[in-house]
């Protein structure tokens, strides 16, 4: 993560996760990402439920 933030100082740090996926969740929430907002993707005709979240400075 330091490493990013000092190649790209002025870009968000961001990922989404599966809302299912509560340990890779609690994992980036201790590193210091918090969730943004949520929405749907259809993967193989299903919805399913993400996640976007930011890495807070």
């Amino acid at each position: 993560m330091n490493n990013s933030k000092k190649r790209f100082p002025n870009q968000t740090v961001a990922l989404e996760v599966r809302s299912f996926n509560r340990r890779a969740i609690n994992c980036y929430k201790k590193v210091g990402f918090s969730i943004k907002r949520e929405y749907l993707k259809n993967i193989s005709n299903e919805d399913v439920k993400f996640y976007h979240m930011e890495l807070e400075e």
